[in-house]
C-alpha cells in the first residue's frame, strides 16, 4: 500500500485530457497567474462570518480551521483559461509546504467596483473541496486503513458505478451478473482509487467487495477471481472497463469513454473524475451533505441515501480524533 495520496494527473482520466485541453498547463497557469483572493475582502469576512453563524455541517471547523491556516488559498482568474469543474483544487508546493489552491473562478464573477461575487453555499463547497483534498493528503494512510470508511466507501462506489452499466445493459435483469460487477466495481475501487494495493491486502479487499454482493457469495465470484491480476486489470479505469468488457457477459460493447459520458449524464460533470481520484469522489458526495447543487444531487441522493451522512460523520471525524 502507498504512504501518500496518488496525483491526480496519474489518473487515466486526467491524462485523456490533458492531451487536448492541457490541464497541467492551465493548472500552472492559475498559480502563476491567477489573482489570490485576500481572507480580509470585506465580502469574503462576511461570507466566512456567515458559515461560522448559520452553518451546523460536521466538515465546518476543519474547512475554516485549514482556510485560517493558510492550507487552503482561494484564487481566481481570467476567463481565457479555465479548468473543468471535476477540479475544483489542486495542490501546489509552497516551499516549506504543501497548499491547496481553491480555483473559485467557475463559480465566481468580479463585480464592476472588483468585488467577488458568489453564493456563500457554492464557496463553502469549494473550500470543503480543498479541506477534503488537503485531508486525504495528509491523513492518506489513517483514512485509507479504517475499516468504516473502506467498507462504506466501497459500497457506495460499486452503487454508483452499477446503476451507469445498469442503464446501459440493464444488467439487473441477471442478479449474479449485478453481484459480480459489484464485486469488481468494489475490488477495483479498493484497490486503485482507495490505493489499498499490497499483496498482504488483497484477501480484505476481497472481503469487502463480496459483502458488497446482494444475491450471492464467494462461489459466484470465484471464477472471475480466478482471472484477475489487481496490478494489471486495476492499473487504471481503461484497463478495468477492459477486463470487464472481456471477461462479463453482456458488457461486449462497453468502452470507457462511453460509460464516462454516461457517469457524467447521470451524476453531473463534477463527478468525472471522481471515478479515479479519491479526493473528488468524496468531495461530490459531501457537497450533496450541504446541498450544494453542485452536482445531480437528487440522483446521487436516491442512489447512496443514508451512506453518505454516514461516510461523511466518520471522515471528519477521523481527521479530528
Amino acid at each position: 500500500m502507498s504512504d501518500k495520496l496518488k496525483s491526480i494527473s496519474d489518473t487515466y482520466i486526467f491524462k485523456f485530457y490533458d492531451k487536448t485541453i492541457h490541464l497541467q498547463q492551465t493548472m500552472v497557469r492559475i498559480t502563476t497567474e491567477g489573482q489570490l483572493v485576500d481572507a480580509s475582502r470585506p465580502e469574503i469576512k462576511d461570507m466566512i462570518g456567515e458559515i461560522e453563524r448559520r452553518y451546523h455541517y460536521s466538515s465546518k471547523n476543519y474547512v475554516l480551521n485549514c482556510f485560517r491556516q493558510g492550507k487552503i488559498k482561494l484564487v481566481i482568474n481570467k476567463k481565457d483559461y479555465r479548468l473543468p469543474t471535476t477540479i475544483p483544487c489542486f495542490l501546489v508546493n509552497a516551499g516549506n509546504s504543501i497548499v491547496c489552491i481553491v480555483n473559485i473562478s467557475n463559480h465566481a464573477t468580479i463585480g464592476k467596483e472588483g468585488d467577488i461575487k458568489i453564493d456563500t453555499k457554492t464557496l463553502f463547497y469549494l473550500m470543503q473541496c480543498g479541506a477534503t483534498l488537503i485531508s486525504c493528503y495528509e491523513n492518506y494512510r489513517a483514512i485509507s486503513m479504517r475499516t468504516d470508511i473502506q467498507t462504506v466507501s466501497s459500497a457506495m462506489y460499486s452503487k454508483l458505478m452499477t446503476k451507469v452499466l445498469n442503464r446501459m445493459f440493464s444488467i439487473s435483469i441477471n442478479k449474479e451478473r449485478l453481484d459480480i460487477i459489484t464485486y469488481l466495481s468494489s475490488y477495483f475501487f479498493l484497490y486503485n482509487v482507495m490505493g489499498r494495493t499490497n499483496p498482504s491486502q488483497q484477501e480484505m479487499n476481497k472481503k469487502f467487495a463480496i459483502g458488497n454482493c446482494k444475491s450471492s457469495g464467494v462461489l459466484l465470484v470465484n471464477d472471475i477471481d480466478r482471472l484477475i491480476k489487481p496490478e494489471e486489470h486495476f492499473k487504471d479505469l481503461d484497463t478495468f472497463m477492459n477486463f470487464m468488457k472481456e471477461n462479463v457477459t453482456g458488457l461486449k460493447e462497453l468502452s470507457t469513454r462511453a460509460f464516462v459520458d454516461n457517469y457524467i449524464k447521470s451524476y453531473g460533470p463534477t463527478m468525472m473524475l471522481a471515478l479515479e481520484f479519491l479526493p473528488t469522489f468524496y468531495d461530490n458526495l459531501f457537497a450533496v451533505m450541504i446541498g450544494s447543487f453542485t452536482n445531480v444531487q437528487n440522483v446521487i441522493e436516491n442512489t447512496l441515501d443514508k451512506d453518505i451522512d454516514k461516510l461523511y460523520k466518520t471522515f471528519f471525524s477521523s481527521i479530528s480524533e
